[in-house]
């Protein structure tokens, strides 16, 4: 008789128990060679990049929720047996897909009662459902782009780095980069040796140690700079309140684990790039007296970095920040906080600065339905208001500067880019679940987005007709296409072109 499917609980409880082994700590350092590191040869090859998309792979949330079980004790770090470890691995690997599956059972389940009832109208997406896309869904940028952005998006948040954390944002990218890089040398250093000699090493682990003096190597930093980074970066505590994926997993904010004698521990270049992008933010807000600051700069980073990387497509002549939509001489009817003109087309770009709440991710509906209305659907309601008013020619269109702004050609088409500054799980997913929108001769249907994908467009389609031609596209099909991240829209588009038919 076939055993009952077991719950997340259950088999996160074994999880924890298996994180609680002698000596795991090694086998996660082995997970994390088989599944992120990629060795090549030369020049890396897309051949070399397959190995990231086995269905077996265990993915950076997977990875980082057995590094949260782990940090719940203190880690024994004594070698077992290379057929333990082999155990540890097989048994991890077991457990993390009935996990998977255990987490996805309920968006089944609603889909199959559907399909049950033949009713096409079933609101299959609801509550604990969502929790599958907002888990396994893909990550919303890559690496480099946390790396960077973060010194754009704190860069006027130094002084108070400075005095309460002891660093700049600039001296934390660059130490952040140094232990990135001493990762790829150390597990590229195991790889050789192993290879020359025809055995596997006996543990990963070295290659994820990090230690002050070997940073201070590669940064041409004070030590005491080096040392307040690795204090605000390094986990405290014992991660007891995780107790479920969608609890605080204090890796997420802290992913460096210490193991003693001014070490710590880093599996994942990933993690310690999201943080850098992510944490600073969650310390200030901690400060009462600074967070209105805080806040205010968050704002001001959206809306100046989607502005510059629309002025790299159409130039700044072209692109307009902050304008105002009068009627009359003072009445202020709404705001743009970013509107392109080109010719006939237009784009009006709603910036947000929210994110998905702790409850949201735990699969509270009503939580993450008000965390999407927050977030996206009043970002697209004031788009669509100031792009009706400019169709209606009723409003004086008037710049940061004062001036008017005044429009050659009626608009023919109207885009609306609706922007969120951070990570928002299954943003794609949830925009074609929950947004209500609407279209209109002229105003196509909104195209949502992150910092990150405006980042990569700009970057790709680096001219007016190319974007404008990619936004027609993408709003033409909004409801024909299904992904979890816009990212595989755009590749489909860059290798096939977004064009397709009608019927």
């Amino acid at each position: 008789m076939k055993k009952a499917p077991r719950s997340e609980a259950e088999v996160l409880a074994e999880l924890a128990d298996l994180a609680s082994s002698e000596g795991y700590v090694h086998a996660i350092a082995l997970i994390c060679c088989r599944d992120n590191l990629i060795p090549y040869v030369d020049d890396l090859k897309a051949s070399d990049l397959q190995k990231l998309y086995r269905r077996d792979r265990l993915i950076r949330t997977e990875i980082t929720t057995l590094l949260g079980l782990l940090a719940r004790r203190t880690i024994d770090a004594s070698l077992p047996a290379s057929e333990v470890m082999q155990e540890y691995v097989t048994r991890t690997d077991a457990l993390m897909e009935e996990l998977h599956a255990a987490i996805g059972s309920p968006m089944f389940d609603l889909m199959k009662a559907a399909m049950k009832s033949a009713d096409r109208d079933a609101d299959v997406w609801r509550g604990e459902a969502m929790r599958e896309p907002i888990f396994y869904g893909g990550e919303s940028a890559f690496q480099f782009q946390y790396r960077d952005l973060a010194v754009e998006k704190y860069r006027g948040d130094d002084p108070w780095l400075e005095r309460n954390r002891g660093f700049s944002i600039g001296e934390a990218q660059a130490i952040a980069e140094a232990m990135c890089t001493l990762m790829v040398e150390k597990a590229t250093q195991l790889h050789t040796e192993a290879k020359r000699s025809g055995e596997s090493p006996a543990t990963w682990l070295p290659a994820f140690e990090q230690h002050p003096d070997e940073i201070a190597a590669r940064v041409n930093l004070p030590a005491e700079r080096i040392h307040a980074f690795l204090a605000a970066f390094t986990m405290r505590g014992d991660n007891a309140q995780f107790q479920s994926v969608g609890d605080f997993n204090a890796l997420a904010e802290s992913p460096l684990i210490p193991i003693g004698g001014g070490r710590a521990l880093l599996f994942q270049s990933y993690s310690i790039y999201e943080a850098l992008y992510d944490s600073p933010f969650y310390w200030m807000m901690g400060d009462d007296d600074y967070r209105p600051t805080a806040a205010k700069h968050r704002g001001d980073f959206t809306e100046a970095f989607a502005a510059r990387r629309l002025e790299h497509v159409f130039g700044s002549e072209h692109v307009h920040l902050n304008v105002n939509m009068l009627r009359g001489k003072k009445e202020i009817v709404c705001e743009i906080d970013i509107l392109v003109v080109f010719g006939d087309r237009l784009i009006v770009v709603q910036a947000k600065s929210k994110r998905l709440t702790l409850e949201a991710r735990r699969g509270n509906d009503g939580q993450l339905r008000k965390d999407f209305a927050g977030a996206i659907q009043s970002s697209y309601d004031q788009a669509y208001l100031c792009a009706d008013k400019i169709i209606s020619g009723e409003c004086r269109l008037v710049g940061s500067d004062g001036k008017e702004i005044s429009l050659s050609y009626p608009p023919k088409e109207i885009f609306i880019f609706n922007v969120v500054s951070d990570h928002y799980p299954a943003l794609a997913f949830q925009t074609r679940q929950y947004l209500k929108y609407q279209e209109t001769a002229q105003i196509r249907s909104p195209f949502v987005m992150d910092v990150f994908l405006l980042d990569a467009l700009t970057e790709m389609l680096d001219s007016p007709l190319r974007l404008l031609s990619y936004a027609k596209h993408r709003a033409e099909n909004t409801q024909r296409i299904a992904l979890s991240h816009e990212f595989t829209a755009l590749s489909f588009h860059l290798k096939r072109n977004l064009w397709i038919e009608s019927q």
